[in-house]
């Protein structure tokens, strides 16, 4: 985890975490990326800040129709799968580039485990 700070509105109540993560297991090194968790533990937006993956393929990872699968999980625990994904906590993984997919979802499991430590609650 590289940063946590918690969001409020005008009036002071608590909206969320932005959590910022770097997981260093992507195919071209480190993938940075910032993940934002409502009060009720779901997941409200995912962007990548720093990426080096193969052009066409892991670099697909920045590419909205991939993060936004991220948004609207609510789990302890976010799974990729290949094929289709059939479950609340799972995504599909970026066709041959399963070791970037791989990352990313590990830095967003990162940024719910800071995410619970710092007092937010995740549940499926």
């Amino acid at each position: 985890m590289n940063e946590a700070v918690r969001a409020f509105d005008a009036q002071g109540k608590e909206l969320g975490m932005i959590i910022t993560v770097t997981d260093a297991d992507g195919y071209g090194g480190n993938i940075k990326m910032t993940l934002g968790v409502d009060v009720s533990g779901t997941i409200t937006g995912l962007e990548i800040l720093e990426i080096s993956e193969t052009a066409g393929l892991g670099m697909k990872a920045k590419d909205a129709s991939f993060r936004e699968q991220f948004k609207g999980i609510k789990a302890d625990r976010v799974e990729y799968v290949k094929g289709g994904a059939s479950k609340d906590n799972e995504i599909d993984a970026i066709s041959s580039a399963t070791i970037t997919t791989k990352a990313v979802t590990a830095g967003v499991n990162g940024a719910l485990a800071a995410y619970r430590m710092l007092g937010g609650d995740v549940s499926e």
